[in-house]
């Protein structure tokens, strides 16, 4: 989208009625209206340092005057300096907080800056003085997309479409947001649109491609894919796009070729791995199919899709016993991540600014606000005053406070005996303090109200664990499907303790999968193996020997 025109912007400026009197010094006043004619009229002929001479002058002599500063930051824009420009912007907009140019070119600099929430707050109210400003919907809908808000951002450029329905680059950002929003059979129609309306957009071939590959329309993408590998051959993003729809219309050397390609540039480049080694697969070079793989769960054992290839490879090379536990390991690992998906999902970056605002309010004794202000911003999440109460109670706890976090617990469970997560706090306060009786009961209680309620009952096999009531443990670590590296760490030594060698080692690679960037665990889990006598897998999990 295209910025504000300077010498447009200047004639608006220029109008006096957008700027309200900053003082009642009237010969003042029109003293610097003729400086800032001055400055207008050097601008316009290109001469940026004589304007901003101009300038500085002005606001020496009035440094709140608002069309001084403004004029300041756009001079500044163009002369590339955006941080300067910005803060010349902020001053201005603390002057005149209703000024929509002001409200715009901040929104975007904000957006620009990688600070979305701030951005969408000014956009929006810029909107609200100028509701029919296409620009800024398009804006709006770049920074809910990057919150993570596709049902706003789509919202948004919707709006912007309907505003200006002709313009290309908006067709083509309302199918980029359908293809994110995984909307991709209607994600086409548009970028046919914008194709159609303007086939030399920046990267619509790439959309087009991608959205063809989400809707299985593999030949449709692979022209779009070929076209642009071609005209960027340089660029290994569109060498593993190609690759990837090669890989679903069975050309195995062609993407073998491409993957290759990318690993000559990248020798651990995990997508590219994983595709080579399913085409050395299917091309029956099974001892570089291991080789590849083998190699590429060394730098990441959550490619969970490899286990499942080195399975086979292993199978082909008649090697059943490594074959079989690799096809367990993957069993396992889907188990586990698919049901760790399917509870928790990451959080937002304005959720993670709202919780570190709620913290901060914590600290400087703003207990009430901070929980109206997780009701407020996050509806959705916490839809109920009880529900804030437990969260507030869990900061408290990261705080080191657990008396405060057990009498919000009290009183949320005063106000509803079934608050979610309530009794699993206490819980885990009573686990610190080793009373596992206290424990078991709140945990029971949580599990009580809600039976799938997964980490009270991974908890609950904690204690069993401390009881040394192995086979409980093992039961309730199961029936949890956790992936927390400390419980997976007791659900492997129970199946040691019970003589189920096999669970064990299984058990031990899936805690190495979710491990590999905690050496404290990994250390703890090459102990636990050596004194279980698997000196070998040891030493395969965590790259040291055990052996002493």
């Amino acid at each position: 989208m295209t910025s504000l025109n300077l010498a447009t912007v200047f004639l608006l400026l220029w109008t006096q009625s957008l700027w309200p009197q900053q003082t009642d010094d009237r010969v003042g006043d029109r003293t610097a209206g003729l400086l800032i004619s001055q400055a207008i009229q050097s601008a316009r002929a290109g001469d940026l340092d004589r304007s901003l001479q101009i300038i500085d002058a002005i606001l020496k002599k009035q440094p709140n005057y608002a069309p001084a500063l403004k004029l300041q930051g756009m001079v500044l824009e163009q002369l590339g300096s955006t941080e300067e420009a910005a803060s010349s912007f902020k001053r201005a907009l603390k002057l005149t907080p209703d000024d929509p140019d002001l409200l715009y070119r901040l929104g975007v600099h904000e957006l620009l800056a990688g600070d979305s929430p701030q951005a969408i707050t000014l956009l929006k109210k810029h909107l609200r003085l100028r509701p029919r400003d296409g620009d800024a919907f398009y804006y709006l809908a770049q920074a809910y997309h990057q919150t993570g808000d596709n049902s706003l951002a789509l919202r948004s450029i919707q709006k912007c479409v309907q505003l200006d329905p002709g313009n290309p680059s908006v067709l083509q950002k309302y199918g980029e947001l359908l293809s994110s929003s995984d909307r991709d059979d209607e994600a086409l129609k548009w970028l046919v649109k914008a194709w159609h309306a303007d086939p030399t957009l920046d990267h619509i071939d790439y959309d087009l491609a991608v959205a063809n590959l989400n809707s299985m329309k593999f030949n449709d993408a692979l022209g779009f894919a070929e076209k642009i590998v071609k005209s960027n051959p340089a660029n290994p993003v569109y060498h593993a796009l190609l690759a990837a729809i090669e890989l679903k219309l069975s050309m195995w050397s062609d993407a073998a070729a491409e993957f290759q390609r990318i690993l000559a540039e990248k020798s651990d480049d995990p997508a590219a791995l994983l595709g080579l080694g399913q085409c050395q697969l299917e091309l029956h070079d099974y001892a570089a199919s291991a080789k590849t793989l083998q190699h590429l769960i060394s730098i990441d054992p959550m490619q969970i899709s490899a286990h499942f290839f080195l399975s086979r490879a292993y199978e082909a090379l008649n090697n059943s016993e490594a074959a079989k536990q690799e096809s367990e390991l993957h069993d396992n690992l889907m188990q586990r991540a698919s049901f760790t998906r399917s509870s928790t999902r990451a959080e937002t970056p304005e959720e993670k600014s709202i919780r570190s605002h709620a913290i901060e309010l914590l600290q400087s004794g703003q207990e009430d606000q901070a929980i109206t202000l997780l009701q407020q911003k996050s509806p959705s999440m916490f839809p109920t005053r009880e529900s804030a109460l437990v969260a507030v109670a869990q900061m408290y706890l990261t705080l080191g406070d657990a008396q405060e976090a057990t009498r919000l617990v009290k009183l949320a469970l005063q106000a509803d005996p079934k608050t979610r997560g309530a009794h699993t706090l206490l819980g885990v306060e009573a686990m610190q303090s080793n009373d596992l009786a206290t424990a078991r009961f709140e945990f029971n209680a949580e599990i009580k109200n809600d039976p799938n309620y997964a980490i009270a009952i991974a908890e609950l096999g904690e204690v069993r664990y401390r009881e040394q009531r192995w086979a409980e443990a093992v039961e309730l670590f199961e029936k949890s499907k956790t992936s927390v590296p400390p419980f997976l760490y007791m659900l492997c030594d129970s199946y040691f303790r019970l003589g189920k060698s096999n669970d064990a080692r299984v058990t031990a690679e899936t805690l190495a999968s979710f491990s590999r960037t905690d050496p404290a665990m990994m250390q703890a889990l090459g102990a636990l193996l050596t004194r279980n006598q698997e000196h070998e897998l040891a030493e395969r999990l965590t790259g040291e020997s055990h052996l002493h």
